[in-house]
């Protein structure tokens, strides 16, 4: 039978730059239990994306694109080249406000009335040039915009969530690696799975499909 892998399973154990590019995404249910604390019976889950979203404070659409930064991705960025990288992950670094409730609105964004109220939130004089994600028409008399919050503000509410502890466990720290050659996260180990993609096609190889389960076809490789 198989088994559905583990979040550090997935993790990159290399400071090698090319090893991003063979790493599997991490698995999103394995993470959201992790978060959690606790086994989740997804068999029982009727609706998985949306608690996948509310777990993984993400859109279900933006989780496995790495041009969103999502937590699938911590640790990882395309640079200029569109390849995966190493990097420190934001995460680490970002300094919680204790005034803040994750179920309430904060309270800056209660302020906008006018679309000019927009500029201080996205730093800039000119709200012309923000990029509307979605439009959309409610009841043929409003007219429903939705942007995309800067990074700071998706920042600071992931980090209630993925605490340093959990960003480390999940994630490499380049800066790091080098002075610790031995660094292991917790409740995890290192194994050589062989070479896989230097090998040709076989019949037994695993087939993703058109299932969106690439994260755990990839381990499974």
């Amino acid at each position: 039978m198989l088994r559905q892998p583990t979040v550090n399973e997935n993790l990159i154990g290399t400071e090698s730059p090319q090893a991003a590019q063979h790493s599997a995404v991490i698995n999103p249910y394995a993470l959201a239990e992790q978060i959690t604390g606790r086994k989740i019976a997804w068999q029982e889950v009727p609706d998985k994306k949306r608690l996948l979203e509310q777990i993984l404070l993400t859109p279900y659409e933006e989780l496995f694109d790495p041009k969103y930064e999502g937590p699938l991705y911590t640790g990882l960025r395309l640079n200029e080249k569109m390849e995966l990288e190493q990097v420190r992950s934001p995460l680490l670094d970002v300094k919680i406000r204790v005034d803040t409730n994750d179920l309430d609105t904060p309270t800056d964004l209660l302020d906008i009335k006018t679309l000019a109220d927009l500029g201080p939130h996205f730093d800039t004089r000119d709200i012309g040039g923000i990029e509307v994600q979605r439009v959309e028409e409610i009841g043929y008399r409003y007219l429903c915009l939705t942007v995309r919050l800067p990074d700071r503000n998706r920042l600071e509410r992931l980090a209630r969530v993925f605490t340093p502890e959990l960003v480390e466990a999940i994630a490499v720290d380049p800066a790091t690696v080098g002075s610790k050659k031995d660094w292991t996260p917790p409740n995890g180990t290192w194994s050589d799975p062989g070479r896989f993609f230097n090998e040709a096609a076989e019949f037994f190889d695993p087939i993703q499909g058109a299932v969106a389960n690439c994260y755990y076809i990839a381990a499974l490789s």
